[in-house]
């Protein structure tokens, strides 16, 4: 992609699908002030990216730290809950090292950007000339209410493509 279509794409803002609680709102752009969501979305996945990992894995891995980035946005007590539901959907035998992967990126996140509250609505790996790459769209969170309320639907859903 050339800087035309980069800077053009860039003006259109993050054209990416977003989770159907957030279908309404306005599209969401790069914040100036901050690094942008998919760099601080790498660094929190970087310890548990491997030589050799394929794109279908780190796919797989860039859920989990978004699962885990939106986990760490909301309070303890409702991160509990959800963070339960969410392991309930998963087969017995990996459970309970899901759960320790989440706990331990949810800890990376509280340390690493304790003061960014974004929530990530939308996001999608690719890989070009073999290296890997993010993009993210996000809003500010201030309540994990405001956001249940925007649809009813649970605070975290995943959607997977195969290809």
């Amino acid at each position: 992609m050339g800087v035309a279509s980069r800077n053009k794409r860039e003006r259109r803002g993050v054209n990416l699908k977003l989770l159907p609680c957030v279908q309404g709102l306005k599209k969401v752009f790069h914040n100036p002030d901050g690094p942008k969501m998919s760099e601080s979305l790498g660094d929190l996945i970087d310890p548990y990216c491997r030589r050799g990992i394929t794109l279908d894995q780190f796919r797989k891995l860039v859920t989990t730290g978004v699962m885990a980035w939106n986990l760490s946005t909301i309070e303890e007590p409702l991160r509990c809950a959800e963070l339960d539901r969410l392991v309930g959907t998963i087969e017995a035998d990996g459970a309970h090292d899901f759960k320790d992967i989440i706990h331990a990126l949810v800890a990376r996140k509280l340390s690493c950007f304790p003061n960014d509250n974004r929530f990530i609505v939308a996001f999608d790996v690719s890989i070009t000339r073999g290296q890997f790459h993010i993009q993210a769209a996000s809003f500010l969170s201030q309540s994990p209410a405001k956001l249940d309320a925007l649809d009813q639907q649970p605070l975290l859903s995943v959607q997977t493509s195969d290809e």
